[in-house]
């Protein structure tokens, strides 16, 4: 089998170099015969890689983790004749860490992958690397090594599905029904084209810059004698950043960037994030991410190709001469989107609130959904879980879903095992959650190919979830171990579970949701029927034992045996969503969120602070991607107004307190920030206005039926939901003093309706 595996012509390229900077560029001329009718240019690079053609600057790889690939189209890059690809290869995404290792080694060493593919007239061509490109570097100038060819199966599982970065998203002619149902504004969104650069909004300190009143405290990183200005660009911004500058001197310049929603990195003694937290560790990852560069003197332009996420940005200058900057700017590195969803109401909040968790998605798109887009920037299913339900809502690409789901590593964030029987993963529920994405992902698109592309992965993982399961029908989660030490990190993340070992409702429950998911998804590809009766026994089981082993009457709801006077929010709200808590439970479960849960600032994802090393603070956080399931669990249990209060009181607080992106968690009080926004698990507030607040959900598979129950706590709204059979629109009116819901959809999708008592609703087909 080994020797019978199959090879592309694509080659990865490289070479070792032992003397001068990290840089090395690899380039080839070729020709192009006839008018370019489409083409495209994939890039995969063990070291960040700047991507130029016909010397514009395409994209950036960011070298961070195995088998991503950079896929964009270049039509109009491409020109009739003669063409240049440059593939500018450095170290990696982090500067200062790929530094060290080459003084360790005493080298640089790095490789590149590519393909170009055009059309013309005359048919397809393609351009890959292999041993013919020029490469040039400070050490000469020369030919590439060959490291090792692309398989075709490396090539099936990951460029394949890479999702495609689009020159021109495709926006076909708007139904006349839904300009009728939406209104004007949804036609000036859906034209609205994305800008290129982000510019910044204001100067906010600089000690060269005569005419800049300085409001800011002096930050504390520039030493003395260096130069340096500090850019406040309004929202957070991910891309590259320009400069157009001037130097009498050859200089070293440091970029620096700040993520937070203020400038609490550059001058930590000005603002505290939390008065719970007793360190300052973000500045620390502030200057993990610094860029080191050395700058020629004159006129010139220049452009980090390190990507970076940041709101604040400072540029430092070693120099003593002077120094001018005539231009600052971010080339955006995000996704082209066609915003096909749309939500407005007559309460402004709502509409920020929709919108922000938008942006948040959005600056989280790149060659895959990523976790955030400062330092983790990769896919974690866990996240993806809410991060795809906001997609289905809001733009509605599934091939970023698709390319999310090829990649492998690294397996514990993204949900995949290696060993049936290994227990030492941080992420015990991650391999559940990916379960139940590739079930929302069925759902919401009807792909049948991708179920069967993924479905042995999801199979090992149901089995590996099985294979935890104890005589009592639950998973006791385990703590974990490092080489040497105990490590007290079990699943540290949203849940604030690392110190929750034991029985406990939040992993049980999405062992039953697994379970369920995997019968449907076992039906779809012809599973053996003697697994799916097993995966139905063992779910039913699982639901009596939560119910008999966890049900607590005192607390009034699921409670970790471990700390029996706690009520955690994630457990019960699963349990409710899943089907485990019958009616009389689930109306006892929200009332007591209400009672131990509820403050007025979210809802709080323990009842109880908890002090120990690892955990996210319990009662002190609040949890975005919890609320969205408590939030969701009321609208479906009839509670529309308290689920309207949930978003109102989690984002609507976020929004307060000045958030651009909304964050990875929020501090349980009206002052405090969290150091890192912009975690797309925290958008699920988006697709809740969109699906129960404007009533807009699929009933059946990719949409073939649509339930439309829309919410009587909004006198009116509309919405856009961009389905798999086309766009749904609805909204909601007062006319003659009654509420009159109006709701467009596709000739060809069934309908269900559930409309608010004493309301009317108008069907419009096209």
């Amino acid at each position: 089998m080994y020797r019978a595996k199959q090879l592309t012509p694509i080659c990865r390229i490289g070479r070792s170099k032992s003397t001068g900077d990290e840089w090395a560029t690899y380039s080839k001329i070729f020709t192009v015969n006839g008018k370019v009718e489409h083409a495209t240019l994939q890039v995969e690079a063990d070291g960040v890689c700047g991507i130029y053609l016909n010397g514009e600057f395409v994209e950036a790889h960011l070298g961070r983790l195995p088998n991503r690939t950079v896929f964009v189209e270049i039509t109009s890059k491409l020109r009739q004749g003669e063409n240049e690809i440059k593939l500018m290869l450095g170290a990696g995404i982090y500067q200062a860490a790929s530094h060290a290792i080459h003084a360790r080694r005493g080298y640089w060493i790095n490789d590149v992958a590519a393909e170009l593919k055009y059309r013309t007239e005359n048919g397809e061509v393609s351009v890959y690397t292999d041993g013919s490109w020029r490469r040039e570097a400070d050490d000469g100038i020369d030919t590439p090594v060959v490291c090792k060819e692309i398989t075709q199966q490396e090539y099936d599982r990951f460029w394949k599905h890479a999702a495609l970065w689009k020159e021109y998203p495709e926006i076909k002619e708007i139904p006349t029904a839904i300009k009728q149902v939406a209104g004007n504004a949804y036609t000036e969104r859906l034209n609205t084209k994305e800008p290129v650069y982000a510019y910044p909004k204001k100067v906010l300190y600089s000690n060269f810059m005569p005419n800049v009143e300085n409001t800011i405290a002096k930050p504390t990183f520039p030493a003395e004698g260096e130069q340096f200005v500090v850019y406040d660009f309004g929202q957070l911004e991910v891309g590259y950043t320009e400069i157009e500058y001037e130097l009498e001197e050859d200089a070293e310049i440091i970029g620096m960037f700040d993520y937070s929603e203020s400038i609490t990195d550059f001058s930590p003694e000005i603002f505290h994030w939390s008065k719970y937290k007793t360190r300052n560790y973000w500045p620390d990852v502030m200057r993990r991410m610094e860029i080191h560069e050395t700058l020629k003197k004159g006129r010139h332009s220049f452009r980090f190709i390190r990507r970076r996420a940041c709101r604040y940005m400072m540029m430092r200058f070693v120099t003593e001469k002077s120094v001018k900057i005539h231009e600052c700017r971010i080339f955006r590195s995000m996704m082209p989107v066609e915003k096909k969803g749309y939500f407005h109401c007559n309460e402004e909040l709502f509409n920020r609130i929709w919108e922000i968790g938008a942006y948040t998605l959005q600056v989280n798109r790149h060659h895959e959904l990523e976790s955030c887009p400062r330092v983790e920037m990769k896919f974690f299913s866990g996240d993806g879980a809410i991060d795809g339900m906001t997609e289905y809502y809001t733009f509605n690409d599934p091939s970023i879903i698709d390319a999310s789901f090829s990649f492998t590593e690294p397996g514990g964030a993204v949900g995949l095992v290696s060993d049936l029987f290994g227990r030492n993963n941080s992420l015990w529920d991650y391999p559940a959650w990916r379960i139940v994405m590739a079930h929302n992902h069925y759902r919401f698109s009807g792909d049948v190919d991708f179920v069967k592309r993924h479905y042995e992965e999801l199979k090992k993982l149901i089995l590996y979830l099985i294979h935890k399961v104890g005589s009592d029908n639950l998973i006791f989660q385990y703590q974990v171990y490092g080489d040497i030490f105990y490590i007290d990190s079990g699943s540290v993340d949203f849940t604030c579970s690392c110190d929750r070992l034991g029985l406990k409702p939040y992993m049980n429950a999405l062992l039953y949701k697994s379970l369920v998911d995997m019968c449907e998804l076992g039906t779809v590809v012809g599973e053996d029927e003697e697994y799916l009766t097993e995966w139905q026994q063992l779910a039913e089981d699982v639901r009596k034992a939560i119910n008999e082993k966890l049900w607590s009457n005192e607390m009034g709801g699921y409670i970790d045996l471990q700390y029996p006077d706690c009520f955690p929010q994630d457990g019960n709200v699963l349990s409710i969503l899943y089907g485990i808590a019958d009616e009389k439970q689930t109306k006892t479960i929200l009332e007591s969120l209400k009672k131990h849960n509820w403050s007025e600032w979210g809802v709080r994802i323990l009842s109880q602070d908890f002090n120990l090393k690892h955990t996210r603070g319990g009662g002190r956080v609040i949890s975005p991607m919890m609320c969205t399931f408590e939030a969701e669990a009321r609208f479906l249990k009839g509670d529309s107004a308290d689920a309207m209060e949930v978003i109102r009181r989690c984002w609507g607080t976020m929004v307060k307190k000045g958030a651009h992106t909304f964050w990875e968690f929020a501090p349980n009080d009206g002052e405090s920030l969290w150091p890192t926004p912009a975690h797309a698990w925290a958008s699920g507030c988006t697709y809740l206005l969109s699906a129960y607040a404007a009533g807009i959900r699929p009933a059946d598979v990719a949409w073939n039926k649509l339930l439309f129950a829309p919410s009587a706590e909004l006198d009116e709204f509309e919405c856009v939901v961009p389905t798999a059979k086309g766009l749904v629109a609805s909204n909601c009116r007062i006319v003659k003093g009654k509420k009159v819901f109006s709701l467009a959809l596709p000739d060809d999708v069934a309908l269900e309706t559930k409309i608010p008592d004493g309301c009317d609703v108008e069907i419009i087909r096209y």
